[in-house]
């Protein structure tokens, strides 16, 4: 069945949401992105995640800490939208397109409003994709239907970088296509049971798998927080040359001694 696309106008004269619906809504676990001219990677992210979810948000906004656009963008410039909307094709989607420049905190904000108390959240990029083994992974995710689990959920995140011997905004084309390609590896929160007052907070630095409560208590850490190692994330994949700059990513170099000199 075909997405039916419903406007449902201005919220607060900052941003428009667009309803797309897909058969039976009642959704338990939800993706949530917040997206910026991601239409190369969002569908195959989407796709990546799709098999274990009940539906998808996007929040669409350009940050106010983006310099390299003027202050008349506040959404995404290129086929985003439509590339999201083709891959939910069966699936429900409701996309956020900001029309004023949002702080990070504020776009993440505005998915978790969509978030049913009780329901779960997996938060994740437009140009990360979920890898794990199929069985494993879908029996957890029953469990999340059926309680298992209690306030949050940590998996491995492997971030996949150019060697380089500086910032990742200065690296120079040739090396973006020549370099060697590593992978950090960590784990983070990546999924959550969203509760009335969760929030992202609205001073200092914002993470995206730092959630606090009513009472600005960090939930999504310590005890409350599982550990799965064959639940992986693998951050920017296929990522443009023009978006590792705009990151300023670290481009890590595993080896002090290759370091050039300055």
């Amino acid at each position: 069945m075909d997405n039916r696309r419903i406007q449902t106008g201005e919220h607060t004269g900052n941003f428009r949401c667009f309803i797309l619906s897909g058969g039976d809504y009642t959704t338990k676990v939800i993706a949530c992105y917040v997206v910026f001219n991601e239409e190369e990677n969002i569908a195959r992210s989407i796709r990546s995640v799709k098999a274990y979810v009940d539906g998808v948000v996007i929040v669409d906004a350009c940050f106010k800490s983006n310099t390299k656009y003027g202050a008349e963008i506040t959404h995404s410039t290129d086929n985003t939208m439509d590339a999201a909307i083709d891959a939910c094709k069966d699936i429900p989607l409701e996309y956020i397109e900001a029309h004023t420049r949002l702080n990070e905190q504020e776009a993440r904000n505005l998915y978790l409003r969509c978030i049913e108390e009780g329901d779960w959240a997996l938060y994740i990029d437009g140009d990360e994709v979920l890898y794990g083994e199929y069985s494993s992974i879908n029996s957890m995710f029953k469990d999340i239907h059926q309680g298992v689990y209690n306030e949050c959920i940590s998996c491995r995140v492997y971030t996949e970088v150019i060697k380089y011997a500086g910032m990742g905004v200065d690296m120079p084309r040739r090396e973006f296509d020549e370099n060697p390609i590593i992978n950090t590896c960590g784990f983070m929160s990546k999924l959550f049971r969203m509760k009335k007052g969760h929030h992202y907070i609205t001073e200092g630095r914002v993470t995206e798998h730092a959630i606090y409560d009513k009472d600005d208590v960090l939930v999504t850490t310590g005890m409350l927080n599982r550990t799965c190692s064959f639940f992986i994330i693998n951050h920017h994949l296929r990522q443009s040359h023009e978006s590792y700059q705009n990151d300023g990513v670290w481009a890590l170099n595993q080896r002090p001694w290759d370091k050039k000199s300055t």
